[in-house]
């Protein structure tokens, strides 16, 4: 098999892995006391797995390095966004998403860019030389973190600790914490948790009764996922953030092999063409403080359907003139202006529909909420995109040629933009209130 094929098959071994591992992810993000845990655990495993890579002489050694690296972002990614999400107040979710979502567009863009330049002019070991410095100081700061929870509970244990009546989606009441005390009828002091637990007494069967409730909590976990998969607002949510990976993630693939065949360019050039995709992400933060006050979804709409026309007029850059050269630069930047514009309210939108829920049904999602399990399937999303973004475009533009490559990318753009007008942000007659008003599904 040449070159390019094996290409695929690692850059699927990444995605499918990273597809698979995310549900475990939201899991354990939740399982433990901190997300720190989980942020340091997949740093680890993230430098194994660049370890094997750069050291690695096998096609077996490669493979398993890039399963490696696809559990490890399935893992920061959940923990990461979860994390971004507790720590913030609720009114500066868009604007913080959208810094996350620069990131992470520059990680995605960059990469090839720098990667290629360090690769042409210091060689193979320099690029993984910068792979290895990333990730030292970004063990250095998941280990200085300072967690929310970890920061309240130095101001000492409170001497009561309340309780409130909710009820879920059938109706069911149950018990659930509460952080205050309320005027409401329902709601009752209770003894502090150590002296509950001194009060419990042990069991000769506590051993197989920890195993047991382990396995109902990650049962109940799992069908928590799939339960808030129901939500209308956060199938649209997933299903167009799918989409936004799979653009990018197609150009990823094809663009420096485009401008090699087309342009006759190297390396530098294949890194330096993604500058244009780069700058408009820029915009996101901005994207993102206005989704706070004016929701997601024009912006949202918007950003898919002002894409597709775009992605349908890279069919006609065909050679190597300057004309050519520029009209590309130009697509590529308004390609991206109009994803960027998509992706920040995107990632805030998986919190304000969770949140919806949350307000219709108190107590659904348990005392931690969703979070966690509803990033760990944006986090499933994000993978999909990697996975099919690259088959799609590398497949079509070698079987049906540049231009129809274009087309259906384009299409594709344009049909995400029904379901997101429709319920992104909650129904279509609320989308012109403020982003934290139209919650209603």
């Amino acid at each position: 098999m040449g070159m390019g094929v094996w290409i695929s098959i690692l850059l699927g071994c990444y995605a499918g892995a990273w597809l698979i591992a995310a549900p475990v992810a939201g899991y354990l993000t939740d399982h433990f006391a901190t997300r720190r845990i989980t942020f340091v655990s997949a740093l680890l495993a993230l430098g194994g797995a660049t370890v094997l890579l750069c050291l690695g002489s096998s096609l077996t050694v490669f493979v398993l390095g890039r399963v490696l690296q696809g559990i490890s972002s399935a893992f920061t990614w959940t923990a990461g966004i979860t994390l971004a999400v507790d720590t913030v107040g609720k009114h500066e979710v868009g604007k913080t998403m959208g810094i996350c979502s620069l990131g992470m567009n520059l990680a995605m863009l960059l990469a090839p860019l720098v990667g290629g330049v360090i690769f042409e002019n210091s060689g193979y070991y320099s690029v993984f030389g910068i792979a290895f410095g990333l990730i030292f100081l970004d063990m250095l700061w998941r280990l200085t973190l300072i967690e929310c929870e970890v920061a309240r509970s130095w101001s000492g244990p409170d001497k009561e600790e309340y309780w409130t009546m909710a009820y879920g989606n059938n109706g069911t009441p149950s018990i659930i914490p509460s952080p205050i005390r309320m005027d409401i009828p329902d709601l009752e002091p209770l003894l502090i948790n150590e002296e509950r637990d001194s009060n419990n007494g042990s069991s000769p069967d506590r051993g197989q009764d920890d195993t047991t409730g382990w396995l109902a909590n990650v049962l109940e976990k799992f069908a928590l996922q799939l339960a808030i998969l129901r939500d209308h607002r956060l199938q649209a949510a997933l299903g167009a953030s799918f989409v936004q990976i799979t653009l990018l993630a197609s150009l990823d693939a094809v663009l420096p092999l485009f401008v090699h065949r087309v342009f006759s360019w190297g390396a530098n050039g294949a890194g330096l063409i993604f500058i244009p995709v780069v700058v408009p992400t820029f915009l996101a933060p901005w994207v993102g403080h206005y989704t706070d006050k004016y929701g997601p979804k024009w912006f949202v709409s918007a950003g898919f359907l002002a894409a597709c026309p775009v992605l349908i007029l890279f069919r006609f850059v065909t050679n190597a003139t300057t004309g050519h050269i520029v009209l590309l630069c130009v697509l590529l930047a308004l390609m991206s202006l109009g994803l960027a514009l998509a992706g920040a309210p995107l990632m805030a939108e998986i919190t304000y529909a969770m949140e919806s829920k949350e307000r219709h049904h108190p107590g659904i999602f348990g005392p931690r909420g969703a979070t966690a399990q509803a990033y760990a399937l944006y986090s499933v999303s994000l993978a999909g995109g990697l996975l099919v973004g690259p088959l799609w475009a590398g497949l079509v533009e070698k079987k049906a040629g540049w231009s129809t490559m274009s087309w259906t990318l384009g299409l594709l753009s344009v049909a995400t933009t029904i379901p997101t007008l429709i319920f992104t942000g909650g129904s279509l007659n609320l989308g012109i209130h403020g982003g934290r008003q139209f919650t209603r599904t």
